[in-house]
């Protein structure tokens, strides 16, 4: 009884289902300006037909891409004005403008993201200038996993930049297995009353061993 009592107490937080966003559905590679995809809606901030998803496996590396984690991941490519490249851009929101949060995302180890703004349905903004500052795992074949902070949750949008273009060049910017809404329920405390209880059965038993010796 006491073990069952002490598991009880120790209860951890269990995270609930986590949506990641692979692209592997895809078909082939297409060119898009905006589209939705396992519960976000992800555009391009001010240019269309930027965003590129790919399908490696069906059509190879696009725009000298690398390797996706699988078949597929999602290239946002700069606009070039004719006074040089803009950097790339990706919007997300939540499908049917749904709060959400973002809690990591793959990208390009030599890191082609510049920042990272959000703004939250309490009208926060937050904000991850140097990518560097968060915890991340290096997945090889130039690829790192980055895991965003906490407040990132109940987002109404998220604004990720990419790298301006070097030397006149366009700089793409890479995104692969977006995992988002990961949330964790409160661990489950015990009533006093339950502790007492057991209290009392532990009392019995030990007066109950006592009396037979």
């Amino acid at each position: 009884m006491r073990k069952k009592l002490l598991a009880l107490a120790l209860l951890s937080s269990i995270s609930a289902n986590a949506t990641v966003i692979d692209f592997e559905t895809l078909p082939g590679t297409i060119h898009v300006d905006n589209f939705q995809l396992g519960g976000l809606e992800f555009a391009y901030r001010y240019y269309a037909n930027n965003l590129v998803l790919y399908n490696y496996a069906v059509d190879g590396s696009v725009y000298g891409a690398p390797d996706p984690l699988g078949n597929a991941g999602l290239l946002s490519l700069p606009y070039n004005s004719g006074l040089g490249y803009e950097e790339a851009h990706v919007n997300l929101r939540g499908a049917n403008d749904a709060a959400f949060s973002l809690n990591s995302f793959v990208s390009t180890t030599d890191v082609s993201i510049f920042n990272i703004s959000a703004l939250t349905f309490e009208g926060d903004n937050l904000w991850v200038s140097d990518l560097g500052n968060l915890y991340s795992e290096d997945l090889g074949g130039g690829l790192t996993r980055y895991y965003l902070p906490d407040a990132f949750t109940n987002l109404e949008y998220v604004a990720i930049d990419g790298a301006d273009g070097q030397n006149g060049s366009p700089s793409y910017m890479f995104l692969d297995n977006i995992q988002i809404n990961e949330t964790f329920t409160a661990a489950v405390p015990v009533p006093a009353a339950v502790w007492l209880f057991g209290s009392a059965l532990a009392g019995l038993g030990w007066m109950r061993r006592k009396r037979i010796s």
